[in-house]
């Protein structure tokens, strides 16, 4: 519900209406790689750069490496062209090479 209310918040600008306690966790604590996933979009709407580009780091250290989702979810789409937002899909499209050729071995 939580989740919810701040993505619809974020992606109107509306900072205020989110619940506070989302802005509270810190990435470096977080041990869940879908819920950094999506602190990081909500970050994204809103247009802070280097705390959604953290928390997408975070999510990937966490083993969050769903390439297909990220290249569509369109909570990310204002950091498309940002070098770093780049390199960090480019490690995720490598965990998912690594990933199919493990399984084609077996």
């Amino acid at each position: 519900m939580i989740a919810e209310i701040a993505k619809n918040a974020a992606s109107r600008g509306q900072r205020d209406k989110i619940d506070p306690i989302v802005f509270r966790h810190k990435h470096e604590q977080y041990m869940d790689g879908d819920g950094a996933y999506w602190i990081g979009g909500v970050y994204a709407m809103l247009g802070d750069k280097k705390q959604a580009l953290a928390w997408l780091r975070r999510a990937v250290a966490l083993g969050n490496h769903n390439y297909p989702w990220f290249q569509r979810d369109k909570n990310y789409n204002n950091l498309r062209n940002d070098p770093e937002y780049q390199k960090i899909m480019e490690e995720v499209r490598d965990h998912i090479e690594q990933y199919r050729k493990a399984v084609a071995a077996d």
